[in-house]
């Protein structure tokens, strides 16, 4: 009987302490936001004024077209890299997780796209034909 008892206890802690485990949890995804490339004077694809995170707008008004490899468009930023300003404007964050455009030439020379894979913060790009 004694063999039993001790069996018998054995059982009703493993059971007792699977009851009080919490449930596994899944990462949800992190959500990304897009930002615009508004050009300075409407023409400066240059490599310094695509990396300036002042020409990428959240909130365009009208939001262009994007489509083709020639010139900068649209960036996917990741939400850890963004904030709302106090206009409730998604922005990129200036202290923290700072995300990073690095820029390269596109398909045609002298326009300028970011690439993704350099970017810190950055989930997708789309360029625009020319």
């Amino acid at each position: 009987m004694k063999r039993y008892i001790f069996g018998t206890i054995a059982v009703i802690i493993a059971t007792a302490s699977l009851a009080f485990t919490n449930k596994s949890t899944t990462t949800k995804p992190l959500s990304s936001h897009s930002f615009y490339y508004m050009a300075p004077g409407g023409t400066d694809y240059s490599q310094t004024a695509v990396q300036d995170k002042a020409n990428w707008i959240s909130n365009p008004g009208t939001v262009p077209t994007c489509s083709g490899t020639a010139k900068a468009c649209r960036i996917e930023v990741n939400d850890s890299y963004t904030e709302l300003n106090g206009s409730s404007i998604r922005v990129f964050k200036t202290s923290g997780n700072v995300a990073e455009i690095v820029a390269g030439e596109g398909s045609v020379p002298e326009l300028n796209v970011p690439l993704e894979q350099s970017s810190t913060g950055l989930d997708g790009t789309t360029d625009r034909a020319q």
